[in-house]
């Protein structure tokens, strides 16, 4: 554990604190929050507790997207953004993460594809270099146990007070159990993302990669679509289905919102800056159903 966190311990982006982490001992161990017995009354008295706090729920950066999501992402939301190779969901996600460190809000970026060059890269088209060194983004690139991935966000919580996870991408995350099928080994890894969210009560985005069922028929990407597990569908609060065209034409498709609706929004890519920016008119944005 101690060669692992040195080996995660470098400083990309504002990683500074992670390069005095420690030994494996600073890990909290796996575990479930404790339970306790609250009366209905203290359940809607924390209720009205969030919905008199503005901060208790945060933008993502895109106007049209937060209309449709009641606001933006809340802490202790699980939120997928399902795509097929090229689609974005990479970009999405970490422009979401970007978003909040622009607002003073750390955030924690967990890329199991990418190295940090690459993702600095991509940020660096879109914002100038001497900002983006002092942004309060934590970057990882090394890591794929799952194990070992809950406990990196529990550290950074507690040391760098992150307000946002984005795991890119969900199925390459490894299971403790090598020997459980691929379905169990995905299942595990969702529930883990949906824990985390509860206990640290932050926001966990996850990129989940889409079957190929939707390029074979040539049709926009569905709930169904998501690969290797149902779990992801049942333990997700948001499924934010992404969808581009050969002419660079984006939308997002709102496929789950637990308490809120279903629907379309048109967004614009700029390809150029690796960003999605909001429609040129949100008029678009097309409700079609609600999810309860």
């Amino acid at each position: 554990m101690r060669r692992f966190l040195r080996r995660v311990s470098y400083p990309p982006i504002g990683l500074r604190g992670f390069a005095h982490a420690g030994t494996g001992r600073n890990l909290p161990e796996r575990g479930h929050r404790s339970t306790t017995r609250v009366r209905l009354t203290d359940a809607v008295d924390a209720l009205e507790r969030l919905e008199r706090n503005p901060a208790a729920v945060h933008s993502t950066g895109l106007t049209d997207v937060d209309r449709q999501i009641r606001g933006g992402v809340r802490g202790n939301q699980f939120v997928i953004i399902g795509g097929r190779p090229g689609s974005g969901k990479s970009i999405l996600g970490g422009q979401i993460a970007k978003t909040f460190a622009e607002r003073g809000e750390p955030s924690l970026i967990i890329s199991l594809e990418m190295d940090r060059a690459e993702l600095a890269e991509r940020f660096d088209k879109s914002i100038d270099r001497h900002t983006l060194r002092g942004l309060p983004l934590y970057l990882v690139d090394s890591v794929c146990e799952a194990d070992r991935i809950a406990g990196l966000i529990r550290l950074a919580k507690r040391k760098h007070g992150i307000q946002l996870v984005f795991l890119d991408y969900l199925q390459l995350a490894e299971s403790s159990d090598r020997l459980a099928s691929r379905e169990r080994q995905v299942a595990e890894v969702s529930r883990m993302c949906k824990r985390l969210a509860m206990e640290l009560r932050i926001p966990v985005i996850a990129a989940c990669q889409l079957n190929r069922a939707s390029d074979k028929e040539n049709r926009p990407p569905r709930l169904s679509d998501l690969r290797e597990s149902g779990s992801i569908e049942q333990d997700a609060d948001i499924v934010l289905l992404l969808h581009r065209d050969e002419h660079d034409n984006a939308k997002v498709i709102i496929g789950k919102q637990r308490n809120g609706s279903t629907g379309i929004v048109p967004l614009a890519f700029r390809p150029e800056i690796y960003r999605f920016d909001n429609h040129a008119h949100p008029a678009d944005v097309v409700r079609f159903g609600s999810d309860q």
